[in-house]
């Protein structure tokens, strides 16, 4: 079988939290509207009322773009701001922007997420979204610049995040309180939720033959036709994956997953170029 591999180095990534949204009881100090304003990305702080939340008295939402670490030591000391929502987030920096744009198809078509559903994910322009309205949802996208990369790296950048909305949703990534977001532990957090997988489409086709002629055949079929060999299987494999994993204008394994579920034709592609880089500059 030849497996797919993740053909490219990153030059650099910068792990980091694209938005967080906080919920308080109250309002900002001017001390600490001063502060926060100055310490993320183009100033986007925004502290207003939100929703209200039954049975709780956080009636006030203040959310943040890309803070800095002073920015993150504020709403530490304030004591008051509990974390509603955040976007776990990976700048990756390559090269060129056909490498950028390489990133943005692989991950189109091969990153997956685990307890799905049913729901499908949305394209647009540049950029996915693994699913909507959903506690956790994923999105890449390969046409804006980095926010926090120094300005050097900033321009080829693929950018990958994963958003957990609601309080609860926080905790469950071990983000409790203010406090957590600086010790976070990037690396462990992406080990864990950047699943790329790939189809080895012989055994695809294989199962799904067996399955037809209710045989347990685990050998290839090759067929010979004139002049021409082929495997039978893996044609088979193909074709099925043409016509089940179809989304848009991509072929993706998640689809795939969506409409027939997990199987031994799945695999695991290596993610190491992207983890060991974050565990060399962690170092």
């Amino acid at each position: 079988m030849n497996r797919i591999t993740l053909e490219i180095e990153p030059v650099a990534i910068y792990p980091h939290f694209d938005k967080v949204a906080f919920r308080a009881k109250k309002g900002w100090t001017k001390k600490d509207e001063r502060l926060i304003t100055a310490n993320v990305h183009e100033g986007k702080a925004d502290m207003r009322k939100g929703h209200p939340i039954r049975g709780s008295d956080l009636d006030w939402l203040l959310t943040v773009t890309a803070p800095n670490e002073i920015a993150k030591k504020a709403i530490v000391d304030n004591g008051g701001y509990v974390p509603n929502s955040v976007e776990v987030t990976l700048d990756i920096i390559v090269e060129t922007d056909r490498q950028r744009e390489y990133l943005q198809q692989f991950f189109t078509e091969h990153f997956t997420q685990s307890h799905h559903g049913k729901r499908d994910g949305v394209d647009f322009g540049h950029g996915s979204y693994s699913r909507l309205r959903s506690v956790r949802n994923f999105k890449w996208y390969c046409d804006k610049n980095s926010k926090v990369a120094q300005p050097l790296h900033a321009k080829h950048c693929f950018h990958f995040e994963a958003m957990h909305q609601g309080m609860a949703a926080c905790r469950k990534i071990g983000i409790k309180t203010a406090d957590d977001l600086i010790g976070f532990d990037h690396l462990a957090y992406w080990q864990q939720y950047l699943k790329l997988m790939g189809v080895d489409l012989e055994r695809l086709g294989r199962g799904h033959s067996n399955r037809i002629r209710k045989e347990r055949r685990q050998t290839p079929k090759i067929t010979q036709h004139a002049s021409l060999t082929y495997n039978e299987d893996r044609r088979v494999g193909g074709m099925l994956f043409r016509i089940l994993g179809a989304k848009n204008h991509n072929h993706t394994v998640q689809r795939l997953i969506d409409r027939t579920g997990r199987g031994p034709h799945l695999y695991e592609i290596d993610a190491s170029p992207i983890t060991m880089k974050i565990a060399a500059q962690k170092a």
